[in-house]
Parts: structure tokens; C-alpha cells; sequence
């Protein structure tokens, strides 16, 4: 119950790692985590400059971000839709953090993975030492510090229990909330997508009638309000707005991190501690660009008070026009014409950013076998229950017309054979038009349906490539769900020099992840969903061709800091064939136990009957 340190796991219990007091914690579970935030964060780097990543300058989000950060403020919600690699996931929450001193800003992730890697990729970006201003929180793990961290990457579910216990504190301690890879739609993100979409109508209702007020206006604020606002209980964070009075117009983000660092790490005396607290408090905010103020901002001309909550859904495969319909009526803005107009009738704005900073070069299997007609021959399968001849590959072993999807064992041989040929480097070269940018001794990213098929590809790259000499080279990891935080973290780690990596993953690798030495990707075009079976009464994980958007979400991976290069092992034509690759994945709540999931939904209406909260979410 106790603890939480700043780099601690302070869920419930287990003490303060990163040297935390016990008892900073609260039995609800999370106050030890986020309120108690509990002590310092990790040690500081030896040099604390701000330092740019080698590929950020040439992300094609910064073109966007005047565009943004317009429309949300006019607005107070926008969709935001952008290939793979175009950098929405680590710059547009730099651009809501660099936009005002005020800002608290949560992002959600689909998986803890991602949370932590993101967070420390826009540590590293900032030049900032994790668990400062940008952190992260995840089940029984987090890294933020108390009245200092700006930007936690949060995971989806982990939020959704927030907003439905503790709405109110969660309110006062975020200005901004961002919801990244909108397009997964699993149970939980569904139901956190309702409950904003509740609270951003409820807003836009407020600040209609004139009943809204904001308690973030620029005004001369009091010791005392912020003293009041750090005692609230509010989750790791003063209540947004509440500001110390001792700002330096002239200090930056570089002079807070700096003023941070030079706190040390063996601590001072509670008074100097709690001054120095204040004092960050008051400077976070400016990002140290030209166009940006660093100075307080001026009060509004509008009338029209300054929205409480900000809401921000984006993903690179969703359906963005779908979303905006989705959250009608949700808009702050005024409506044009009359003043009684509907406010349903003012559109959420789309920034639609564009392509990838880099190219990514697609080969279906066809294009695989005339590039390299030796390879071994693929037994595919479409999973239709029907004849497919149109689809296939020129080579290939005739379709086997089952009614669920298999993954055939002559795949393996498959894969052994495309990694023995770029373990001697005569892969790239053999497929045509390939850029010269691509690495040629980059890493292989390989998507398997699970664990058991990531365990047989294993055992078969052992009996093959990497029992002869080539393969010595190669740096198999695996990537899955069942392995810990410390394992799946190696597997995002450089390789040695000399070496090249192997990832076997599962689709927790499909998106939000950057692994940098990556240039291949091998996609076999499978996954693994669960499905409610009527007669067995009981979910099981069946075995599907992926979705089109997962499929192009698996081919940016090779696309993030170079040229990448995407073998898809299966035929062109079931990318057009929506009885094969659908759109989308299917809505976890369509395939899922009513009973799993109306015990969710009166979890967060006890009185109400769960059919109206589910229609609204589905």
C-alpha cells in the first residue's frame, strides 16, 4: 500500500524503489503511484543540454503543428490521422507540452511496451532524464515525479479505471488527453472513447449555456492556491493552472530541466525541496522556440471560457471521418450563423499529416517468388471456406479451402531461407527496386500469429540458418506478451556491431514501436483474436488473416529512421478482398462474452441497463 518512488513500482504495495517514503501511497491502489509520486526520478544525464534525435527534423508532424494546435484551441477536440513513421506519437504531445506552461498532458497506449518506449524516446528528445517532465504509468510500474512531470504515457486500461472511480481527480490533474493507435479497438479503449466522448458533449453543453468556468485564466495566482491544489489528492500533478508566483519569463524548458538537475540527487531540506517544486511548477511550459511565447498568455478576447479538457484521437489506419462523426456535438466552437443553431451541426476538425518520413518498399509473395524462384514453395491459405485460384501465388501449392485459417509448416522453411540470404547479404540486391538507402545488414522484424508459432520458427531457424555459418551473425529475440518488462526491452536494444537482429513477435510490435536497427520486415499476414464460442461457452483464440490496417501498420515498422523493405508472405489480391483481409480488426465487443463485458459496463453505470452504453460504444 505504501510507496511508489519516482522510479519505483508503488501499485498497491512493494516498497519505493526509486526512494520513496512509505506511506506515500493510498489504498485505492494508484495515490502511491500518482500522488505520492514519491521521491526522485532516475540519475541525470552527465551532459543536460536539449538534444535532437537524428531523424526527428525530417518528421512530417512538425509541418502540422500551427495547424493543430489551432483547431484545438478553436475546438477543444480533433482526430489527427498519419502514416506510420510521420512522428504523431512523440511530437504532438511535445507540441501540446511546448504550447502553454499550464498544459498536463496524458497519452494512452495500447500496451505497456509502448507506453515506456515512448516515453523515454520524448525523454531522449528533450534532452530530459525519464520520470522528470515526461514519464510514464503502467500496471504496478511507473516513473513520474510529483509536481513535475507534464506528459505521462499511460496505458489504455489503466485510464479507463481512473476515469471511472476517480473522473474528478483525474479532471484536475490533466488538461490534455491524447488517445494514440484509436484503431484497436479492444474492449477497453471503446469504453474510454464513451466516456470522453460523454464528458467533451457535457463540456461543449456548459461552455453553450455559459455555465462553464475556467479556472486556468491567466491571473495572478496565490502560494496558496498551489499549496491547495498539491494537498487535493489530484493524481501526481497540482491541479492545472495552479501556479507558483516566483516564474522567470526568460527560463525555458532547457533552464527547468537544468534547475531540476541541479537539485541533486541526494536531496536538500523539505523547504528547499517544496521552493524548488514551486519554482518548476511555474517555468514548465515554454519550449524554448521562437513561436512561442514564454511569457504568461494574454486573456482571451472571446467571452467564451477556456475548456477545462482537451481531447486528442489519432492513429495512422483509422477511419478519420468515422471518428469525427463519432464525437458530433462534441466541439466548443461557436456555430456559424445563429446562435441557436444545433452544435452537432459544427464538424470536428481532421489533420490529416500525411505520408512516412521514409519509404517503404512492399513485396507480395508473388513479387518474392520472381525475385528469388528458387525459395521454398508456400502452402497459403485465405481461410474463406472458398476456391481462391485468382489469388494464387505462380509456384505455389494449391489453396487448401478450409473454413479457418492455418499457418502451414512450409512457411518456416520460408523464412529460414529469406534470413539465410541476408545473413549473406544477397537478399536486398536479388529484389528490384529497392533503395540503396536501405541497410543492408539492418535487422528482420518477423510477425507470428503467437507464442507456439514463435517457438516452432525458433526451432526451425536452429536446425537451418543458424547452425551453419552465415547464420552465426544472427541475433535471435523474441517478442511476445508472456515475457516480463526487462525481456521485451532487449528486444527494442541495438545489437552489437557486427551483428544482425531477429525479432519474433507476435502484434504487440505492430504499432507505437520504434526499434531502430530495423530495415526488414516479414509479415506472414496472421493473427491471433479472441472469439466468444457459443458452445464451448467459453473465448478462445482463434487463428485469422489480419486486417488491411494491421497489415500496413506491420510494413511501417521497417519505415521509422530508414528506408525498410516489407516481404508479405501471402498473395496481393487478399490485401483487395474484404472476405479475406477485412478493413479493420473486428471491435473486441462484437466477438467477445456479453458476460465479461456488461460486468465492465455496470462497473461504470450500476443503475443503468448496460444495452444503452454499449449501443453508444459499438
Amino acid at each position: 500500500r505504501g510507496g511508489g518512488g519516482g522510479g519505483g513500482r508503488g501499485y498497491r504495495g512493494g516498497g519505493s524503489k526509486g526512494g520513496g517514503p512509505k506511506g506515500a501511497g493510498f489504498r485505492g491502489g494508484y495515490r502511491g503511484g500518482f500522488r505520492g509520486g514519491g521521491g526522485r526520478a532516475p540519475a541525470a544525464p552527465t551532459s543536460w543540454k536539449r538534444k535532437s534525435a537524428d531523424d526527428k527534423d525530417a518528421l512530417p508532424a512538425l509541418r502540422h503543428r500551427k495547424e493543430l494546435l489551432d483547431a484545438l484551441r478553436e475546438h477543444a477536440i480533433v482526430v489527427v490521422s498519419g502514416d506510420t513513421g510521420c512522428g504523431k506519437s512523440t511530437q504532438v504531445p511535445q507540441f501540446l507540452l511546448e504550447d502553454d506552461r499550464t498544459n498536463k498532458i496524458v497519452v494512452t497506449q495500447p500496451r505497456r511496451l509502448a507506453a515506456r518506449a515512448l516515453a523515454e524516446r520524448v525523454a531522449s528528445e528533450r534532452g530530459s532524464t525519464l520520470g522528470r517532465t515526461v514519464g510514464y504509468a503502467v500496471s504496478r510500474d511507473k516513473v513520474t515525479t510529483l509536481g513535475t512531470t507534464r506528459v505521462t504515457f499511460m496505458t489504455v486500461g489503466l485510464l479507463l479505471q481512473l476515469l471511472i472511480f476517480r473522473p474528478q481527480e483525474v479532471e484536475e490533474a490533466f488538461t490534455h488527453i491524447v488517445v494514440d493507435e484509436a484503431h484497436e479497438r479492444d474492449v477497453d479503449l471503446d469504453l474510454l472513447l464513451l466516456l470522453l466522448k460523454r464528458r467533451m458533449k457535457l463540456q461543449a453543453s456548459e461552455m453553450a449555456v455559459g455555465v462553464a468556468s475556467d479556472p486556468r485564466v491567466p491571473t495572478s495566482a496565490s502560494p496558496s492556491a498551489a499549496t491547495a491544489g498539491a494537498s487535493t489528492g489530484a493524481i501526481d500533478l497540482a491541479p492545472a493552472g495552479a501556479l507558483g508566483n516566483t516564474a522567470s519569463p526568460e527560463m525555458g524548458i532547457e533552464q527547468e530541466e537544468e534547475l531540476l538537475e541541479a537539485d541533486g540527487e541526494d536531496g536538500g531540506s523539505p523547504v528547499d525541496s517544496a521552493t524548488k517544486r514551486q519554482r518548476v511548477d511555474s517555468l514548465a511550459g515554454s519550449s524554448g522556440d521562437a513561436s512561442v511565447s514564454t511569457s504568461a498568455p494574454p486573456v482571451p478576447e472571446s467571452s467564451r471560457p477556456r475548456p477545462k479538457l482537451s481531447l486528442v484521437v489519432m492513429s495512422a489506419t483509422i477511419d478519420a471521418n468515422a471518428f469525427a462523426g463519432y464525437y458530433a456535438g462534441c466541439s466548443v466552437a461557436q456555430p456559424a450563423g445563429a446562435s441557436r443553431e444545433p452544435r452537432a451541426a459544427v464538424p470536428v476538425p481532421v489533420v490529416k499529416i500525411g505520408s512516412r518520413a521514409y519509404e517503404v518498399t512492399t513485396f507480395a509473395l508473388e513479387a518474392v517468388y520472381e525475385a528469388l524462384p528458387e525459395a521454398p514453395k508456400v502452402e497459403v491459405d485465405d481461410g474463406s471456406g472458398k476456391a481462391a485460384a485468382g489469388a494464387q501465388p505462380a509456384g505455389a501449392l494449391p489453396v487448401k479451402n478450409d473454413r479457418a485459417t492455418r499457418l502451414h509448416p512450409s512457411t518456416f522453411p520460408m523464412v529460414d531461407y529469406l534470413l539465410a540470404r541476408h545473413a549473406e547479404r544477397s537478399l536486398l540486391p536479388s529484389l528490384p527496386g529497392v533503395p540503396a538507402a536501405v541497410p543492408q545488414a539492418g535487422g528482420v522484424l518477423i510477425f507470428l500469429p503467437g507464442f507456439s508459432e514463435i517457438h516452432e520458427c525458433h526451432k526451425v531457424l536452429k536446425r537451418g540458418v543458424l547452425a551453419g555459418a552465415a547464420g552465426q551473425c544472427l541475433h535471435i529475440v523474441q517478442l511476445h506478451a508472456l515475457l516480463d518488462d526487462e525481456a521485451q526491452s532487449r528486444a527494442l536494444a541495438r545489437t552489437p556491431p557486427g551483428c544482425i537482429k531477429v525479432i519474433l513477435a507476435t502484434n504487440i510490435a505492430e504499432s507505437a514501436l520504434t526499434v531502430p536497427d530495423v530495415s526488414i520486415v516479414i509479415d506472414l499476414g496472421l493473427e491471433k483474436l479472441p472469439y466468444f464460442d457459443a458452445r464451448a461457452n467459453t473465448d478462445t483464440l482463434l487463428l485469422r488473416r489480419c486486417a488491411r490496417a494491421s497489415a500496413i501498420q506491420r510494413a511501417g515498422r521497417a519505415g521509422r529512421v530508414a528506408p525498410g523493405v516489407c516481404l508479405r508472405l501471402f498473395p496481393a489480391a487478399y490485401m483487395k478482398d474484404l472476405s479475406v483481409m477485412p478493413a479493420y480488426t473486428p471491435a473486441e465487443m462484437e466477438r467477445t462474452s456479453l458476460l465479461n463485458l456488461v460486468l465492465k459496463v455496470k462497473m461504470m453505470e450500476p443503475a443503468a441497463p448496460p444495452a444503452q452504453p454499449l449501443n453508444e460504444a459499438i
